[in-house]
């Protein structure tokens, strides 16, 4: 489970720039002996696209 959000815009009707993001919700820590532990991990994400319309 996770939140995704995703921002682009098109420059000169041609080149556009793409920006999303990721972040998870769920702590995926491992359990000990069946009980949960103080430890947090969670997913994230970034990525940057840039691209050009033939």
């Amino acid at each position: 489970m996770g939140l995704n959000l995703l921002a682009g815009m098109m420059l000169l009707d041609r080149f556009y720039l793409q920006l999303t993001a990721q972040a998870g919700l769920r702590n995926i820590a491992p359990k000990e002996n069946g009980k949960m532990t103080r430890e947090e991990f969670r997913n994230r994400g970034l990525s940057l696209s840039v691209g050009y319309n033939l």
